[in-house]
């Protein structure tokens, strides 16, 4: 149940107690203190008038704090679920986006959903340059030499191309020079995104998910479109 609906029937409840206890006290200066007694002549106007401040709460919250402001968000303990959960969301998408560190994940999405990505869609896979200053902290994150985690990228992208050709999809490959601190697949109706952490592959870590309407999704395009500026893609 969300936080404002909650919040409302919090409100209701106070409101029931509050108007009751006020009866009672009046009732107390009548000399008459019997709470059925009060709940047989007020009890509709008790709940009429807490069910209003209740309605009147919840209104202004919904407009205060409008239902994209509140996101839940859907959890995956690693990136196979996350692959998973997109086999519908990714035949409908005109725009696929990975941005990753070494492109374990855009192969993961070519071998189970490759039937399913339309031809006429924009398939970029984005991956850690071979200059960029935090690779060889990520590398030594998964105890490899920086060269070994290189070849590792330069395999993932010749593995990506080779069937790019065979089966004919439009993948493009740029790489950035960016921290290597989180992940995101980015599909026209939703957006995966998870953190590395040490010693983990980014394939084993936590996923998240949120729609298009998200704040996160906005944020996400608007980085994306700030990183095509700064990295010079075209």
């Amino acid at each position: 149940m969300k936080k404002i609906n909650i919040s409302a029937i919090v409100i209701f409840a106070l409101s029931v107690t509050i108007l009751v206890l006020a009866g009672v006290i009046a009732n107390m200066y009548d000399g008459d203190i019997s709470v059925p007694r009060f709940f047989e002549s007020n009890i509709f106007f008790v709940i009429a008038t807490s069910l209003t401040v209740s309605l009147v709460f919840f209104v202004f919250s919904r407009l205060m704090f409008p239902n994209n402001s509140t996101i839940n968000y859907e959890n995956f303990p690693s990136t196979d679920y996350v692959v998973d959960s997109m086999k519908e969301d990714i035949g409908k998408s005109d725009r696929i986006i990975c941005f990753t560190a070494r492109g374990d994940t855009a192969t993961k999405i070519i071998d189970r959903h490759l039937s399913k990505i339309k031809p006429t869609s924009e398939f970029i896979i984005i991956l850690a340059d071979k200059d960029n200053p935090s690779l060889s902290i990520r590398a030594s994150a998964l105890n490899m030499t920086k060269d070994d985690y290189i070849t590792s990228i330069n395999s993932q992208v010749a593995n990506i191309q080779i069937r790019a050709r065979n089966d004919k999809i439009n993948v493009k490959t740029w790489f950035h020079k960016q921290p290597i601190c989180f992940r995101f697949i980015m599909l026209d109706n939703c957006i995966y995104w998870g953190f590395y952490e040490d010693k983990k592959t980014g394939t084993v870590t936590d996923m998240f998910k949120a729609d298009s309407a998200s704040v996160v999704y906005k944020a996400f395009c608007q980085y994306y479109e700030l990183l095509r500026l700064m990295e010079g893609w075209k």
